[in-house]
C-alpha cells in the first residue's frame, strides 16, 4: 500500500482517519500507521479502502500513476456527510437484523439533513417515531 496515496485520497474524500476507519472497519491508529508508511494492509483491507474512498486499488497499490476515479461502495452510506451515528447504525447489522431495519430505511433516514445529528441510538428513536407516524395500509403493512 502506498501511504502518501491513502493520505491523499484520504483529503480528497473530506475523511478524517477515524470517519475511514470506521467506513472500512480497521482503527484510526492502523489507517495513520499505513498512511506513514509504518504498517502495510491485507488485501482485503485494500479493497475496502479503494471502495470506499472512491479509487482504484491499483491506484492505491501505486501499479498505477494515474488517478483512477471509481463510485464509492454503493452498500455503504457512501454520501461522505452522512452523519457518523447513522454510518455506525448502518454497520451494526447485529442491531439492524433485531429491529428489522431495512436497507431502504436507512436510505430514507440518510436524506434527513440535521442541525445536530444524533448518535447511534438516537437514530434508531427517530426510526421508530417515523415508523410509529406512518401511514399504515388495511393488510398493517406500511405504505
Amino acid at each position: 500500500m502506498n501511504g502518501s496515496r491513502l493520505l491523499q485520497a484520504r483529503e480528497r474524500a473530506g475523511l478524517s482517519q477515524d470517519r475511514l476507519g470506521k467506513l472500512t472497519g480497521m482503527s484510526q491508529q492502523m489507517i495513520g500507521a499505513i498512511e506513514r508508511g509504518a504498517r502495510t494492509c491485507s488485501l482485503k483491507h485494500a479493497e475496502a479502502l479503494a471502495r470506499a474512498l472512491g479509487v482504484s486499488q491499483a491506484w492505491l497499490l501505486g501499479l498505477e500513476t494515474e488517478l483512477s476515479p471509481t463510485k464509492p461502495d454503493p452498500g455503504l452510506l457512501s454520501d461522505y456527510q452522512t452523519p457518523e451515528g447513522l454510518v455506525e447504525l448502518q454497520q451494526d447489522l447485529a442491531l439492524r437484523r433485531a429491529l428489522g431495519i431495512t436497507t431502504r430505511e436507512l436510505q430514507e433516514l440518510s436524506t434527513l439533513r440535521l442541525a445536530d445529528p444524533p448518535d447511534k441510538s438516537g437514530w434508531v428513536a427517530l426510526l421508530n417515531t417515523l415508523r410509529a407516524v406512518r401511514p399504515r395500509r388495511r393488510d398493517g403493512n406500511v405504505t
